[in-house]
């Protein structure tokens, strides 16, 4: 795998689902969400702090939350590539890309060997794999049906850029295996899957409580108070985080308060 002949693209934000993807010769790739995903917003007033929980509601015609991608084909110009129709819950719904539908969990099907490899079928045919690497860089390698690293995702401290911060970087080898990770739809369909990777592996961090080794509280994407508290404080213990959040849910008027996201209201500790 020569990096030279990789082609690397920055990745923004935290979460993945409102993203953009670009390199020196601008923005390729651009995730644009259509959200109801809960996000947490502190104010500070003297000596104490104001939480309140606010709801982004701009969804499609079916209240469903979507995210689309979208690819730079020329200046100023963009081609719709995929659709996803996130599930009621947040969680993996349908996902639209070119003229297929299919299901998302499809596209990042849990490999037999381990929870944390993901395989799916590209549009070739062929069976292909994200899985970690256990490098000293911590990247997300994608094998093709003959084990040939053809791309792979790598976090990195984030970095702040024009475009927004930048936490991890996708790279396309363009030499290995076939060479035709750089042709379309191949190079969507990994786009997509590199999306939805993230995803699903940070949601299992969280629910396992393990934080991810590049970046313990940044890759989180979840509206679980604990994780937004650890976010928002800035906390890299779990342990810590969890008792400050068992101080404030203590308080039943905070509790009820937030968790009456909807209304708009909110509480003080």
């Amino acid at each position: 795998m020569n990096p030279a002949s990789n082609e690397i693209l920055s990745w923004t934000s935290q979460d993945p689902r409102q993203s953009q993807l670009f390199s020196s010769f601008g923005v390729l790739y651009r995730f644009q969400a259509c959200t109801n995903f809960l996000s947490l917003v502190l104010r500070t007033t003297a000596n104490y702090l104001t939480f309140f929980f606010t709801e982004q509601t701009e969804t499609n015609a079916h209240g469903t939350s979507v995210t689309t991608l979208w690819r730079t084909i020329r200046a100023n110009k963009e081609d719709r590539v995929a659709k996803l129709e996130w599930a009621p819950n947040g969680g993996l719904g349908r996902a639209v890309i070119g003229k297929s539908t299919l299901p998302m969990a499809d596209l990042v099907r849990r490999d037999s060997q381990a929870s944390d490899i993901r395989v799916f079928n590209g549009p070739d045919g062929y069976q292909y794999r994200w899985r970690p690497s256990n490098n000293a860089s911590n990247d997300i390698v994608l094998q093709d049906q003959h084990g040939n690293i053809i791309a792979f995702y790598r976090p990195i401290r984030p970095q702040r850029y024009n475009l927004g911060d930048v936490y991890g970087e996708l790279h396309f080898c363009r030499s290995a295996g076939a060479g035709v990770v750089m042709h379309p739809p191949l190079m969507d369909t990994v786009t997509v899957t590199a999306m939805l990777y993230r995803f699903v592996i940070t949601l299992d961090d969280v629910k396992d409580g393990i934080y991810c080794a590049d970046n313990p509280l940044g890759s989180f994407i979840t509206s679980e108070p604990v994780i937004l508290l650890a976010k928002a404080f800035n906390i890299a213990s779990l342990e810590k985080t969890k008792d400050m959040a068992d101080e404030l849910w203590s308080d039943a008027s905070f509790g009820a308060k937030a968790s009456g996201a909807n209304d708009g209201t909110q509480g003080t500790t």
